[in-house]
């Protein structure tokens, strides 16, 4: 088997390294959920709105709630109940946390 030239490998490990770097400087920059479209960079998601989190006590009072102390990686996820029964752990009164927008709206019980 012949051994390829040095400049096919250069080139083949621009064609990685490049995006790479770009997706590396993204997450440490945007995080998961990127903002600004940056040239010969990997868009892992799409942009999608932030899904908004409303708790609701015993009283039924429902008020704000802000997701954006918990870790990044949580955050990224907007379905499921991650980031829900985080919330739920951290607002110990709350009996129910809705989600609006996003991709995965919906109601949870704590």
């Amino acid at each position: 088997m012949p051994r390829p030239r040095p400049v096919v490998l250069a080139v083949l490990v621009a064609q990685a390294a490049l995006p790479l770097t770009m997706l590396a400087l993204r997450w440490a920059d945007e995080g998961s959920r990127p903002q600004v479209e940056r040239p010969a960079s990997w868009q892992m998601y799409s942009q999608a709105p932030r899904p908004a989190y409303t708790g609701v006590d015993a009283a039924g009072r429902a008020r704000a709630l802000d997701a954006d102390a918990l870790p990044l990686l949580v955050r990224a996820v907007g379905t499921g109940r991650v980031v829900p029964d985080r919330l739920c752990d951290r607002e110990p009164d709350l009996v129910e946390v809705r989600r609006a927008g996003g991709p995965d709206p919906g109601r949870f019980a704590c």
